[in-house]
């Protein structure tokens, strides 16, 4: 009995044991793991239905696709359609554009050999003509005639067909105040040298043309001298510290007086410094009464470089220095002109200025014939013309200009009969070789 109460009394204490420290982390267990299990289930619903959203979406994603594709395939077979008929209507529009170039061309080129078969048979009726008047005109009476016919017509001028000035110098291209203080400038060298011995004027020449050699090269200092934001006593002042031990007192006065003035471009001052420097040199000339033979000996030069196209190169050559051009031009003229025609040619053929030397040439005979208040009028004739000829043809054109006017003369058998007379930009062509070639020149092209 006491076997069996203590057994039960084991039995409870292991009954109470489990109750009170096994089932309940047994129950807590089976808790968790049902919540577990249920969490499971759950996601696994989420999961079927978020697959079956997924699903939907995607169905009708390729629907949309399917849709937009339909779309684009539409879309393509109309531009296709379009590009088709645009392809067309260019192609039928390139073809009448060729067919009518096509025509234009044929038209043209019918046109185009009218106007050949006209021109060759002008050109040989001119031909034909050019012979005849080239025969009659080989007797030296008739030439004279055709002279004489030309004489004729510029006695009835009144007036000539274009403005009567000659050809203009750069002095007279200023602007008005350049022009100005040039003429000042002239003014005041003509006061203060006007009793000056050759010496002191062929020094001021060779000395301005210097420091217009300088001016040149030295562009920087041409636009300081010029500027007129400068005080015009600052300028002088300069002019004295810079060339006052270099040049004689003459010249540096007269230097100081050009940069004073005022001027539109610094071009007009180193114009002013070239051209008193010339009028220096002419006033030499007019000392010695030798002013017409320096006009003569000026033309006759230019007339030299422009036949002789090498020679005018090797003066103008850049490439060669100064001092080689200058004993180049002293091997050609200088034992056959004046020391003042020497003195303004090595002017030029050392500081050209990038003008042509003809150019300048004509410019300085134009100055000369100024000095002598009278016009330059170049006449190329076909023949000598007799002294009967040329007094009749300075008298005309003295009377239509309104002053003397030095007659330069120049032989050119190619013009057949008449003359070609320029006096500055007037030019009056009466020549038979002009008419043959205006007759030309009327011919279709």
């Amino acid at each position: 009995m006491a076997t069996i109460i203590a057994e039960l009394f084991a039995f409870a204490i292991v009954v109470f044991v489990v109750v009170r420290y096994v089932v309940p982390p047994a129950r807590r267990a089976m808790a968790a793991q049902q919540k577990a299990v249920a969490k499971q289930v759950e996601d696994a619903q989420r999961a079927h239905e978020d697959l079956a959203a997924a699903q939907s979406r995607y169905d009708e994603s390729v629907e949309e696709a399917r849709i937009e594709a339909a779309k684009v395939r539409d879309r393509a077979r109309a531009e296709a359609d379009y590009i088709s008929d645009e392809l067309a209507e260019r192609a039928e529009q390139e073809v009448m554009r060729i067919r009518q170039r096509g025509e234009d061309q044929l038209d043209t080129q019918r046109k185009q050999t009218v106007r050949e078969l006209r021109r060759d048979v002008g050109q040989l009726a001119i031909q034909l003509a050019g012979r005849t008047v080239n025969e009659a005109l080989t007797d030296d009476r008739r030439r004279a005639s055709t002279i004489d016919r030309v004489l004729d017509e510029l006695e009835d001028m009144s007036e000539p067909e274009r403005s009567s000035s000659p050809a203009p110098a750069r002095s007279q291209l200023m602007q008005g105040v350049s022009r100005d203080s040039l003429t000042a400038a002239r003014k005041r060298l003509d006061t203060e040298f006007g009793a000056a011995d050759e010496q002191a004027l062929s020094t001021l020449g060779d000395e301005l043309f210097a420091v217009a050699g300088l001016l040149t090269r030295e562009r920087t200092l041409l636009r300081h001298l010029a500027d007129p934001a400068i005080p015009d006593t600052a300028r002088a002042d300069f002019v004295d510290a810079m060339l006052g031990q270099r040049l004689a007192a003459q010249t540096l006065s007269t230097l100081r007086d050009v940069v004073r003035g005022r001027w539109s471009k610094p071009d007009d001052l180193l114009d002013a410094v070239e051209a008193l420097g010339r009028e220096a040199l002419l006033k030499v000339a007019e000392g010695s009464g030798s002013l017409d033979q320096v006009e003569d000996e000026v033309f006759r030069f230019g007339r030299i470089l422009a036949g002789d196209t090498k020679l005018n190169t090797l003066l103008s050559d850049r490439s060669a220095t100064a001092e080689r051009r200058v004993a180049l031009l002293d091997a050609v003229v200088a034992d056959k002109v004046t020391p003042t025609t020497l003195q303004l040619l090595h002017h030029t053929v050392r500081t050209p200025r990038g003008r042509s030397l003809y150019v300048v040439l004509e410019e300085l005979a134009a100055v000369v014939a100024a000095r002598r208040e009278r016009s330059i009028a170049r006449v190329t004739a076909p023949a000598p013309l007799s002294d009967a000829q040329l007094q009749r043809l300075g008298s005309v054109l003295a009377r239509i200009y309104g002053r003397d006017v030095s007659l330069q003369i120049e032989v050119d058998g190619d013009l057949l009969g008449g003359l070609v007379v320029q006096v500055g930009e007037d030019l009056i062509d009466g020549s038979v070789s002009a008419q043959l070639e205006r007759a030309r020149q009327g011919l279709p092209q």
